[in-house]
């Protein structure tokens, strides 16, 4: 290395002869090489943690867009499916209704008479169920009449039964049903003939 006092004239010459050996030795050294300064060096890491910054945000935003996407589809599709649930729950109940109205209404004549008045919903289905309760004894229910100005009695006519049945509309077709089909063998066990059976009394029958 070339020395310089302070006395000397110190021309670019000699400048520029000392400079790359100190760059050199600085190169050799391990710690900076040639053109490389710790400005540059923090510069590049900026860099580079700006775009891991920027790539890390690119990443959430795309994250976020794809769990509000998958969680619109899921309110749409749970929309769907109760939409479809309700329309099936409400046919369903349609057609239970249906059923129910078609089981309620007696395939019997019913002869009113009062002829001025319109036969009710409650007598309608009374004769309905008693049909049916009717045909678990065996019995088949022929007509019904309903009384002159008598509004809850009900006269009930048996196929091949001489007799016919007081009841009420008051009193379940069912119990009624059994207290027949209970009469009816009593009478044809002792051979007993008559006109009617009252069954409208609870826990008590009456014949004629």
């Amino acid at each position: 290395m070339k020395l310089f006092r302070s006395k000397d004239k110190i021309d670019d010459a000699s400048i520029e002869e000392t400079l790359p050996s100190r760059r050199r030795q600085k190169s050799q050294g391990g710690q900076f090489r040639v053109g490389y300064t710790i400005a540059g060096e923090s510069r590049q890491k900026r860099q580079a943690e700006l775009e891991r910054s920027k790539a890390h945000k690119k990443k959430s935003r795309k994250n976020r867009v794809a769990v509000a996407a998958a969680v619109l589809f899921l309110v749409i599709l749970g929309g769907a499916i109760a939409t479809i649930s309700i329309r099936v729950a409400n046919e369903r109940e349609a057609a239970l209704m249906a059923e129910i109205q078609e089981s309620l209404t007696p395939t019997v004549d019913i002869i009113d008479q009062n002829a001025n008045t319109e036969i009710s919903s409650r007598v309608t289905e009374f004769v309905a169920r008693l049909e049916a309760d009717a045909k678990e004894y065996n019995l088949e229910v022929e007509r019904v009449v309903l009384p002159y100005q008598k509004a809850r009695e009900v006269d009930v006519y048996l196929v091949n039964h001489a007799e016919y049945y007081k009841m009420t509309i008051d009193r379940s077709s069912a119990v009624q049903a059994e207290d027949m089909a209970h009469m009816s063998a009593y009478l044809y066990e002792r051979g007993i003939s008559c006109e009617y059976v009252d069954l409208r009394v609870k826990g008590k029958a009456y014949y004629k």
